[in-house]
């Protein structure tokens, strides 16, 4: 029995219960064209209590860990419901959001429910931002802003994301992420997805040579960086209308409903490649990282 359960790898399912979003980043692989109305309340918590019990994918992954997504995760209604239910399970949570609605009550609500919570910027320069698609001109101040409301809860890890494009790839982060001292750094090459972001890509591509540039000049930080090849494949995704989707084909390919499905049936539908996933590190001690001093 040891020897079966050491083989055991934990592994995160990244849930977008909407594609509404109040940003408009150009390159983004999430957009749901088309998709029209995502699940309801009860749906979304049925779904959460079949990961949280589900076995282990291919008999080596055991779902340890659910990230909520969007979209922007913070305009679904019944989000503290979401985060409740996680917790109910024993897996661990992770909010992934712009951070335009960690604010007031939401927060309050949600603050016990998080473990993790990542923070998408990519630029110190708001005109970078707006150009991005990272909302009006205020993107950074909202980031510190939201910061500095979750470190008065010093059981939630604070993660950043940065997309690299051709407009950020030459900036200097330091600054910033030396001011937030994340518990970890995130930083991904923007991907082109055809049917989400495909006829936008051409101002925001940036060449292998040109991300790991940026990647070299902040390797002091010990960022996690991820190309876009090391992201196809290996991610495991929810979208809203509760269908597994993998982007390994360069564009979406979905499963059926996992509730008609099942979880192993709807990911073998949609080509989840396990050796990506560990490839690109996705499997890690997400209960005890970065639970020390931040750095």
């Amino acid at each position: 029995m040891h020897e079966i359960r050491a083989a055991i790898r934990q592994a995160t399912v990244n849930l977008h219960p909407t594609w509404r979003c109040n940003y408009q980043c150009g390159f983004c692989h999430s957009t749901f064209p088309g998709i029209g109305d995502s699940l309801g309340r009860e749906e979304w918590k049925t779904l959460i209590r079949t990961l949280g019990c589900a076995p282990p994918i291919h008999g080596r992954f055991e779902i340890d860990k659910i990230s909520i997504a969007g979209g922007e995760p913070t305009l679904v209604p019944f989000l503290p419901e979401l985060l409740r239910e996680v917790r109910r399970h024993d897996l661990v949570s992770s909010l992934i959001t712009n951070g335009s609605g960690l604010r007031g009550e939401l927060l309050q609500e949600i603050a016990e429910y998080l473990d993790w919570v990542a923070l998408s910027i990519d630029s110190q320069d708001e005109g970078t931002n707006v150009r991005l698609g990272r909302g009006s001109g205020a993107h950074v101040r909202t980031t510190k802003r939201a910061v500095e409301r979750l470190r008065a809860h010093d059981h939630v890890r604070i993660k950043l994301n940065t997309v690299v494009t051709r407009l950020n790839w030459r900036e200097d982060l330091h600054r910033l992420v030396a001011w937030v001292r994340p518990d970890r750094w995130k930083v991904f090459q923007a991907m082109r997805v055809e049917d989400q972001n495909g006829s936008r890509m051409g101002e925001f591509s940036v060449s292998d040579a040109q991300f790991a540039r940026f990647c070299e000049r902040h390797a002091d930080l010990d960022p996690v960086c991820e190309s876009a090849e090391a992201m196809r494949g290996s991610y495991l995704m929810i979208d809203p209308r509760g269908r597994f989707f993998g982007n390994s084909r360069g564009r979406h390919v979905y499963s059926d409903p996992v509730s008609l499905v099942g979880v192993e049936e709807a990911v073998r539908q949609v080509g989840w490649s396990p050796e990506a996933f560990l490839a690109r590190g996705g499997s890690y001690d997400w209960r005890t990282a970065g639970s020390g001093e931040r750095s």
